[in-house]
């Protein structure tokens, strides 16, 4: 859905309101002024710029003597203003490109969870299916807070993302590498693909594999600095990375049948799995959090 169809729902929203009062509208916006303003929220996301877009928001009034009526449009991004009215278009970003500092990450706990659906058939034989193409992760950074700094840190941290509403990187403490913790990364830990002689645009990927199969997980947030490419074996220069997306692009297109690998440390998208902070003060300069739950965002 576009910015336009967003709208155009927007004000058949509030025409169906007009028809059918006050509490269809109350129950649809779940959101209500003092001034008796009332408001509505469309999100989609953009395909192209691949973020959340809101557009917020329709108030509708009751004017003494002139029952109910949709304000006409404003630009302003007030709420309850004198007319009410259709706010702005902004764009919420659900990701952003900072870390959560490395002594939280690195002492965090957790692991990670798969979803798979089993049915018990009436023979005792079992059908299992799962509806997640990947997994997810989750992990508690609370144990790593330990003095009254940690815990500003945090705060500050929390804040800045507006609790669960914007996503960051985390450093995995159990799997941040392309390659085993203890090795050093090399060109050739993850082959990408190989060459058609066109194109020239790599994503990067991670694969878990044994014998009987293979996954390959999608590395969307690479570090940067860190990323080492090889094609046929010899490792690139000149290459350039994106760090928000993990696409690497050549210089030249690989010829048909060379095998693109890499090499490089990747970061985990998160955000907070919580509204609120658990803090205690456990003595002089020193500060504990209960519990600080993340989970990886799919991007």
């Amino acid at each position: 859905m576009d910015a336009a169809g967003a709208l155009a729902n927007l004000l058949q929203i509030a025409q169906r309101a007009l028809v059918d009062g006050d509490e269809y509208w109350r129950g649809l916006s779940r959101r209500r002024a003092r001034s008796g303003s009332f408001r509505a929220q469309a999100v989609w996301l953009d395909s192209a710029t691949k973020q959340w877009t809101s557009f917020s928001a329709l108030s509708l009034r009751r004017e003494r003597g002139c029952g109910r009526h949709l304000t006409t449009p404003r630009a302003d991004r007030r709420r309850g203003g004198a007319g009410g009215g259709l706010w702005e278009a902004e764009s919420v970003s659900v990701f952003h490109e900072v870390s959560l500092p490395l002594a939280f990450s690195l002492g965090a706990s957790g692991g990670l969870e798969r979803r798979v659906e089993i049915v018990s058939l009436a023979s005792g034989r079992e059908a299992r299916n799962t509806p997640w193409a990947n997994g997810r992760r989750h992990y508690d950074v609370g144990g790593t807070v330990r003095t009254l700094d940690d815990l500003h840190t945090l705060v500050a941290f929390f804040e800045a993302r507006r609790g669960s509403l914007h996503a960051f990187r985390l450093r995995d403490p159990f799997d941040h590498k392309s390659c085993a913790p203890s090795v050093t990364v090399s060109p050739l830990d993850q082959e990408l693909g190989v060459g058609d002689g066109a194109t020239a645009a790599f994503s990067l990927r991670k694969a878990y594999a044994d014998a009987a199969s293979a996954y390959h997980r999608p590395i969307a947030k690479p570090v940067p600095g860190s990323i080492r490419i090889a094609v046929a074996g010899v490792e690139q220069s000149g290459f350039a990375v994106d760090a928000g997306t993990g696409v690497v692009t050549l210089p030249a297109a690989p010829t048909a049948g060379q095998v693109v690998s890499a090499g490089f440390l990747f970061d985990t998208p998160v955000r907070f799995d919580a509204e609120r902070l658990d803090l205690s003060l456990d003595g002089f300069g020193a500060g504990r959090a209960v519990a600080v739950p993340l989970i990886e965002v799919m991007l």
